[in-house]
């Protein structure tokens, strides 16, 4: 299935963290700025050599509880059309907290790929409370919109920011047996085109483990060292760089620091396996 979007059967996908959107709470009314830096991130991206870019509206946060402002999902859908301009890396739309059909139009509206679900099924809970699973909801916008069933849907199983209601504690770490029943849960729809797992999660030896019960391509996000980033790699179909990947800075800054292309670079470098002399 990830071969039908990346060239990399095995892909590495970064993201960029969109600053704060008009609508959201911290909106200061700088579109430019954030536009720019998007398309500095984008190009920083492509140039390191990913497969793929995943936007999120990170920077809104605290998120909107059901449905984001219809200025933030135009916003995104700006943003994501001109870094079709800078680049052809395929691009996928997500909408925290959970906005599925917001992120499902943008990308059949700019010629995404793929979109990410935070929460698909089930109930989880987040800083902002309860997050609904919106499954049937996507279903039928998913018909609606026709052609919206080419765009592939990648599902969280885990979050490590939105866990399960009885469990929301920190730090929480889901037990195999509870990942396997929303493998399931996500499974029998066939809904889904492939499973997200956070490496805060789960253990690169947990992989084998969960694919017992996954019959679809299993990523992993989004907090690697060039340490660890390798054992990952080899057991998973794909990575997510989210965190880890911005560039050291002072704080209290008024932006938060951008990405860097070098350790991306280091990043993609350490997830090929090391060559022995025969």
């Amino acid at each position: 299935m990830l071969s039908e979007i990346f060239k990399n059967p095995k892909p590495m996908i970064g993201v960029i963290h969109l600053l704060p959107l008009p609508g959201s709470a911290k909106w200061d009314g700088k579109m430019a700025q954030v536009i720019l830096r998007a398309e500095q991130e984008a190009t920083a991206l492509a140039s390191a050599g990913v497969d793929g870019i995943l936007i999120e509206n990170y920077f809104d946060s605290p998120y909107a509880k059901n449905q984001i402002d219809p200025a933030a999902a135009i916003a995104m859908a700006q943003i994501a059309h001109r870094i079709q301009h800078f680049t052809d890396t395929p691009l996928g739309i997500s909408v925290l907290e959970n906005d599925p059909k917001t992120a499902l139009a943008i990308a059949m509206n700019i010629g995404a790929c793929f979109i990410r679900v935070p929460v698909l099924v089930g109930t989880m809970i987040s800083e902002e409370g309860m997050v609904q699973g919106k499954i049937n909801e996507l279903c039928i916008y998913q018909k609606a919109l026709k052609n919206a069933d080419t765009i592939k849907i990648f599902a969280d199983v885990t979050m490590n920011q939105i866990v399960p209601a009885p469990q929301r504690q920190a730090p929480w770490k889901a037990p195999l047996a509870y990942l396997e029943q929303i493998i399931l849960s996500i499974g029998k729809h066939h809904v889904a085109d492939a499973l997200i797992f956070s490496n805060l999660e789960i253990q690169p030896q947990d992989i084998d483990e969960l694919r017992k019960t996954a019959n679809l391509p299993i990523v992993v996000g989004d907090t690697f060292t060039p340490e660890i980033v390798q054992d990952f790699y080899q057991k998973a179909d794909g990575l997510l760089l989210a965190h880890g990947i911005q560039k050291s800075t002072l704080p209290n800054l008024e932006l938060p620091p951008s990405i860097d292309m070098t350790k991306v670079e280091e990043l993609i470098s350490r997830s090929k396996p090391i060559s022995t002399p025969s």
